[in-house]
């Protein structure tokens, strides 16, 4: 399956939406990520942003951020979405971005977190991301990674294995790149799924 534009274009264009981030375990993530900034973080980068709702939870709490997403549809009802909510909305830029074709060796803009949500297995050149993404982070920032991922020795079914990432295999490339690998949070919904959120830092 080739997870491209048209892919994406046609999955929200049907009403799909990424499950939502709860309200009380943001803010129980944003006391920790000030804790690991030293301060009130600034600027967030939300790639893979979906029809917005993290990026609207990030402006609500002050911060200017950077909506990015390979699916134009989805960046629509971003955009119908900040339309309603003006004063939040104005703190949203929203663009579209392929992020297998992102140079870290041409960085234009700097965050002091970036997040990507349930799409990092959709990611191709995940060594090369990894690296633009370090390459993006302010002094002192944060990379908040959060994905399913497959646990060693269990048998998965064909749609965890297409939504998420080995875990052994994702660590030790996090490690590599990443000086600092904090699990924030994991659990196991279902069978054997199961979900980490990562904070990182170079």
């Amino acid at each position: 399956m080739a997870w491209d534009k048209k892919f994406w274009d046609d999955l929200f264009e049907g009403g799909r939406e990424y499950y939502p981030v709860n309200r009380v375990y943001f803010d129980l993530l944003m006391g920790r990520l000030v804790e690991k900034v030293g301060r009130e973080p600034k600027s967030g980068l939300d790639i893979a942003c979906g029809t917005g709702q993290l990026a609207q939870l990030l402006a609500e709490r002050g911060l200017t951020v950077a909506a990015r997403d390979l699916s134009t549809v989805a960046l629509g009802k971003a955009a119908e979405r900040f339309e309603k909510m003006p004063d939040v909305g104005a703190r949203v830029t929203l663009g579209e971005v392929d992020f297998d074709r992102l140079d870290p060796e041409d960085v234009r803009e700097r965050f002091d977190l970036i997040f990507i949500k349930l799409a990092y297995t959709f990611v191709a050149a995940k060594p090369r991301f990894l690296r633009w993404v370090k390459a993006s982070l302010r002094d002192g920032g944060v990379f908040v990674l959060m994905t399913p991922v497959l646990a060693e020795g269990y048998e998965h079914d064909d749609f965890e294995k297409k939504i998420s990432v080995p875990r052994r295999e994702a660590e030790k490339l996090l490690r590599a790149e990443f000086s600092d690998v904090e699990i924030f949070h994991e659990f196991y919904p279902g069978e054997t799924g199961g979900h980490v959120d990562y904070l990182l830092t170079p």
